[in-house]
């Protein structure tokens, strides 16, 4: 399990420097580290730690995504009120309808990715309380 952890560990470090899919990336590394959790607690922390701060900090193509996922209802409003206004509809009825689907509440994308790696360091740190540190086998 030694090398899952350094595997994760550097393919978080890797994932730093990937602008698009270095959160994906991250997302995985996470995953091989709760893996990992049970048997190297200090290398998969370490791995857990630089992707939340990949995610938090170091991820503008995260804040560009969810911007462009909030935006898009008022694109959307602002293209059916033209497209009304150009045919001689009234404008304001088409805004009406898509104004109230802009007002949904959803987490954003930054959320949900870190959401995913605490709750994997969670779930990896409650197994390693059930199921205990590994024993290790002395030779006799």
């Amino acid at each position: 399990m030694k090398a899952i952890s350094i595997i994760a560990l550097i393919f978080a470090s890797i994932a730093m420097l990937i602008p698009v899919g270095g959160p994906y990336i991250a997302i995985f590394c996470s995953l091989l580290a709760m893996i990992s959790f049970r048997w190297e607690p200090t290398l998969s922390g370490i791995t857990f730690g630089i992707n939340i701060l990949n995610t938090a900090f170091l991820s503008p193509s995260l804040v560009v995504a969810g911007a462009a996922v909030k935006a898009a209802p008022a694109i959307t409003a602002s293209a059916t009120a033209l497209q009304a206004g150009l045919n001689g509809v009234d404008p304001n009825a088409a805004t009406a309808v898509t104004s109230a689907a802009a007002a949904g509440d959803k987490p954003s994308l930054y959320a949900i990715f870190i959401g995913l790696h605490i709750a994997a360091f969670v779930v990896a740190v409650l197994i390693r309380l059930i199921a205990g540190s590994p024993k290790n086998k002395e030779a006799t």
